[in-house]
């Protein structure tokens, strides 16, 4: 199993960790503590006070800070120091008094740092008050001093609706407001959420490098889940969390969840560890696929050798490693499919199949030529080839359909397609972006080959897709970053795609365009230049001195 020392797990309490007793079950527990025992990072984010979480800080212990008043507050119970805090206007006093006075049976809960007021004693108050196990401060609102991180709402849940239209008459803008269970509605400093908070603990607390798996059941979880890597939520989670989450958890709060999502944390991460001699022929493979690349467009006379030659060791590694295909039954109907949909790059996929057996080696050097079968862009009637492509941006909806038709037909086969960077500037991209969340395919994997360069140069100066990650979360899918000639680092990135469900995955690979030949590599004018006599003799030399170094180290 991999380490756990950058794994960071971060849960709500209420309804995601703590059951309806408000008692840690014991699997739980355990599960927490052998979690931090192999080096995890273990942490909690609520929206309860320091003195209301106290009890659960003291039985879990915390590894690192965690996140109180529901993103207002980050609080290290190491050091017992607040890192963070972010206060409500003046302005909170004056709403707060305007709501107790238009609902007699509305209760408010002024929360600081050093304590809690409460305003107006209620029967669901006095009954949250017990089972937090707080001792309130009975204050008028005008009364409680400044540095007011959060107040809280408690009325009837058959009442909440009421409540929640009489903010949204209001029009308020001095705070932010959000329901966070079914007789809870929240004052929040505006832009104080338990998402923002994640984003800011990234940088506060060092964890830049960390991958953060979130877990959490309602509303006011939704921002957190989505700044985390990985996120999860309980079987009794609110279906507006479902629809965003990684991973549905089977389990609820009631039933351990928190332990089956750690089990799931430490599952994913008991990947064999790829063996020295497998990743060596991997790369020997590669080798030979780019020395197809430079053959078939030497021969061409023409073609786009850079794009292609960025790509080789993502298709290596499809071909053969992880995709279910045949060479000898190139049609079967359980295969898995590939759509090259950055289609010019046809010279990579083309020596793939060849090296694969799809068809000779020597159908390369027939490239572009006149009634051959390897034309400029991949073509249906290529052994191997599982869609035309050729124009930007229709690659990836062709992709999303092959899906589509696999979830309608329970079909096993998972769908690949490969786009570059420069061609997701197609409007087009994000149409099917948004089809594939709309429909959950989770049996669809986009691969953005983010080598920089376009035919016209740098994508930073043509028309910038960055930042490339976050469009896509915004679109509703699972990002993942890989590094595009480093087999481990591809590995991995493909199993963390197997294991999300109900939502489509898409890859970001850093690669350099013109890899393993020198002259080619990040030079923008090999996008779509043949090398001549001299160019692809020193090419062939780059790539066979490659390959020797590698039959040395595996001998």
């Amino acid at each position: 199993m991999q380490s756990l020392e950058n794994i960071m797990l971060i849960t709500d309490l209420d309804g995601t960790l703590l059951p309806s007793s408000k008692e840690i079950s014991a699997a739980d527990a355990a599960a927490i503590s052998q979690f931090r025992a192999k080096g995890g990072k273990f942490a909690i984010a609520t929206g309860r006070t320091l003195q209301a979480a106290q009890r659960y800080l003291n039985k879990l212990k915390p590894n690192i800070p965690v996140i109180l008043f529901n993103g207002a507050a980050i609080y290290d119970p190491v050091t017992e120091k607040w890192l963070y805090t972010e206060k409500l206007p003046a302005d909170a006093v004056a709403v707060t008094r305007q709501v107790l006075d238009a609902f007699p049976d509305v209760s408010a809960e002024i929360l600081r740092t050093d304590g809690t007021y409460v305003a107006r004693m209620t029967p669901y108050e006095k009954e949250h008050l017990e089972i937090c196990q707080v001792e309130p401060i009975l204050a008028e609102p005008e009364e409680i001093p400044e540095g007011w991180l959060k107040v809280l709402f408690a009325i009837a849940p058959e009442r909440m609706p009421d409540l929640i239209a009489y903010f949204a008459a209001q029009n308020w803008d001095c705070a932010d407001f959000v329901q966070s269970e079914a007789r809870f509605y929240e004052m929040l400093p505006k832009g104080a959420t338990k998402g923002s908070a994640l984003r800011r603990y990234r940088t506060l607390c060092g964890a830049e490098n960390w991958k953060i798996t979130a877990a959490g059941d309602f509303d006011n979880d939704l921002e957190m889940l989505r700044a985390a890597d990985i996120s999860a939520c309980p079987s009794n989670a609110q279906p507006c969390v479902k629809k965003i989450v990684d991973i549905q958890l089977t389990q609820s709060c009631e039933t351990n969840a928190i332990a089956e999502l750690i089990h799931h944390i430490t599952k994913s991460l008991e990947v064999h560890s790829m063996d020295e001699m497998t990743k060596k022929q991997l790369q020997a493979t590669a080798c030979r696929i780019r020395m197809g690349v430079v053959e078939g467009t030497y021969h061409a006379k023409s073609g786009h050798p850079g794009g292609s030659l960025s790509i080789c060791d993502t298709l290596t590694y499809l071909y053969f490693a992880k995709m279910h295909v045949d060479p000898k039954q190139p049609e079967m109907a359980d295969r898995d499919r590939l759509v090259l949909s950055k289609g010019h790059c046809a010279p990579a996929l083309y020596s793939t199949l060849a090296e694969r057996g799809f068809f000779p080696k020597e159908e390369l050097k027939s490239l572009r030529h006149i009634g051959a079968m390897l034309q400029g862009h991949p073509c249906i009637h290529i052994p191997g080839v599982d869609m035309s492509s050729g124009s930007l941006g229709q690659g990836i909806s062709a992709a999303c359909g092959m899906a589509l038709a696999g979830k309608l037909d329970s079909a096993s086969y998972k769908v690949y397609t490969i786009l570059g960077d420069g061609e997701i500037e197609e409007g087009q991209v994000w149409e099917a972006a948004m089809f594939a969340n709309q429909y959950h395919l989770d049996n669809l994997v986009a691969i953005v080959d983010n080598n920089g360069l376009q035919i016209d140069g740098k994508i930073s100066e043509v028309c910038s897709p960055e930042p490339i990650p976050e469009k896509f979360e915004a679109f509703g899918w699972h990002v993942i970053r890989m590094d595009a000639h480093d087999f481990d680092s591809i590995d991995a990135a493909m199993q963390e795609a197997e294991s999300i469900v109900g939502k489509p995955v898409v890859i970001i690979q850093k690669s350099v365009k013109g890899k393993g030949v020198s002259f080619m590599e990040n030079n923008v004018s090999w996008h779509g230049t043949a090398p001549n006599d001299e160019q692809y003799a020193v090419a062939m030399a780059d790539l066979e001195k490659i390959d020797e170094e590698l039959a040395k180290e595996e001998a």
